[in-house]
């Protein structure tokens, strides 16, 4: 017989909870099948169909003692462990299984998760190559070596097993990520068309509409990425990685009531990098509900602290009678707020969680408290530095020129918003124009070696206060995504915002963004060199120049 009856394998799975060897009951049971693989496989399929988790686990154990040699047993143990396992012992068990089983895809599709799960990801690639190489490939094994060269970062390598996998077996996990990785290279039009397949083969399929989105919002087409990225919550109202694109895409767009509304599931996503601190006592739906005291916490970065600042006045505005607001930033700007503030209360970041208020806010939720369906009204300056007569005035005959090339490197994406001080020569070439260097941190000091005419201000910036006396004396500011920007946009001052290629919600689309009318925002695309964008920069600031 081909297959063993329902009964002999209901039998030998009862002898082996009850503690009988699994041997031994096989050939008690088992004697008029004599195929011991074709047997213990079969036994699985109705363990892993009908036994409850706790009589499985009992029957992976038993047959992986009993069977140690053979690849089903060892399989088997491995899928029903593997969450418990040590991930060294997960991987050599999952070694071992693929030694028993050398051809078989899925024992090297498993050990190549193994090794993943552990951070091997470039081990994970080369077994799938070997495997390839040996000629296992088919769409699983090429797919895989896309998604770990993917992950390794080399993506034009993933997209070639991608198209190798399609040419096996079309399948929509593939051309899913065939989009992702044609869009992080610049391939729009690979991403799109990979896209659309996806959909046409699962229209139901929220991850298409959701690479949709991104690459519609990275290219420029905002309001598209709004239809698209609805699209996919539609499909997935659950998913927060969803919320968080939905929401970039609406506050991109200007549409900032349903951005910020929706804004509010960041907590949620995984990718988002700040924890919420105080958790169950956060949202706040309406000004008008509020009593007592208000705590408003900072969260993201130090130039959010400055870019959500402009919302002190109006929350204090709107406040009922007898509230009290405080509010909390990071300690680099803390002078500078109290200053540019002084109507309110503004206290310095702490990590021990003060206690005693009513309700505590984080900042971003603060525009939907208040229904901030645009930036208009806005008046500028809103920061306002202290004197500090210990510093330099600076005076010249010609446009003084600001200028930062990189930012903080523990940043996420910094590789995408941080040039090196070789990339920018480009930017000094036949201008008419003193420049002055406000790049702290990374290349801090460098700057005189490679072109001693700029004027180095590092030994100034001791905190942002100081950045800002110095800042207004600056005609024009030419700096990367960073904080730097964000307070020559406070202060008012013309200026060139230099954005990576997924560009920041908050630089909007175009060449303006109505947090900052008075910055410039140029795009850097994917395949463009920091060297070129720089040059990209010294036109754009000529064309300033030439109207001061």
């Amino acid at each position: 017989m081909d297959h063993p009856p329902r009964d002999l394998l209901s039998a030998i799975a009862r002898d082996v909870i009850a503690g009988f060897d699994p041997r031994k009951s096989i050939t008690r049971h088992g004697s008029d099948f004599p195929n011991t693989s074709k047997l213990l496989e079969e036994l699985r399929a109705h363990v892993e169909r009908e036994a409850t988790p706790e009589a499985r686990r009992k029957i992976a154990e038993s047959l992986a003692k009993s069977f140690p040699n053979t690849f089903v047993a060892l399989d088997f143990y491995c899928e029903t462990f593997k969450r418990e396992l040590k991930k060294s012992s997960l991987i050599r068990l999952r070694s071992r299984a693929a030694s028993l089983q050398p051809k078989s895809k899925i024992a090297t599709v498993r050990l190549a998760e193994a090794l993943e799960s552990d951070g091997q990801t470039l081990a994970a690639l080369e077994l799938m190559r070997a495997a390839i190489r040996s000629g296992l490939s088919d769409e699983i094994l090429s797919f895989k070596a896309g998604y770990y060269a993917n992950l390794s970062g080399d993506l034009s390598q993933a997209l070639e097993f991608y198209k190798k996998a399609l040419k096996a077996e079309v399948h929509h996990r593939t051309l899913l990520n065939m989009a992702s990785a044609a869009r992080h290279i610049g391939d729009f039009e690979l991403s799109e068309a990979s896209s659309k397949r996806a959909i046409l083969l699962r229209p139901d399929i929220w991850d298409a509409y959701y690479n949709r989105g991104n690459l519609r919002r990275e290219t420029g087409y905002v309001r598209d990425a709004v239809r698209q990225s609805a699209r996919a919550e539609k499909l997935k109202p659950e998913s927060a990685s969803v919320k968080w694109n939905l929401s970039h895409a609406l506050m991109a767009s200007g549409d900032f009531a349903k951005g910020f509304k929706v804004y509010r599931d960041r907590w949620f996503f995984d990718g988002f990098p700040t924890r919420i601190r105080y958790p169950g006592i956060t949202n706040v739906d309406s000004v008008k509900g509020l009593t007592g005291s208000l705590f408003v916490y900072c969260e993201q970065g130090v130039g959010d602290n400055l870019l959500f600042a402009r919302f002190i006045p109006k929350l204090l505005e709107q406040l009922p009678k007898g509230v009290t607001a405080t509010f909390e930033c990071y300690q680099s700007v803390l002078d500078l707020l109290q200053n540019s503030f002084p109507q309110a209360k503004i206290v310095p970041f702490d990590k021990t969680l003060r206690e005693g208020h009513d309700f505590y806010l984080p900042l971003f939720d603060v525009p939907a408290l208040l229904g901030i369906a645009d930036m208009s009204g806005q008046a500028f300056p809103y920061i306002v530095p202290s004197p500090r007569p210990e510093l330099p005035t600076i005076s010249s005959s010609r446009p003084k020129v600001g200028i930062v090339w990189a930012g903080n490197p523990k940043f996420t994406h910094d590789q995408q918003r941080s040039a090196k001080i070789d990339d920018i020569d480009g930017l000094f070439e036949g201008l008419n124009a003193d420049f002055y260097c406000f790049q702290k941190g990374r290349d801090e000091g460098v700057i005189s070696e490679r072109h001693p005419d700029v004027v180095d201000l590092a030994p100034h910036l001791t905190d942002f206060e100081a950045t800002a006396v110095l800042m207004q004396q600056m005609d024009v500011v030419v700096s990367t995504c960073t904080s730097t920007a964000n307070l020559a946009g406070a202060l008012g001052k013309k200026g060139i915002v230099l954005t990576g290629p997924a560009r920041d919600w908050r630089w909007m689309t175009g060449r303006t963004s109505d947090w900052f009318p008075s910055l410039t925002i140029l795009q850097r695309s994917r395949t463009q060199s920091w060297e070129s964008f720089f040059v990209d920069a010294r036109h754009e600031l000529a064309r300033i120049l030439e109207h001061i």
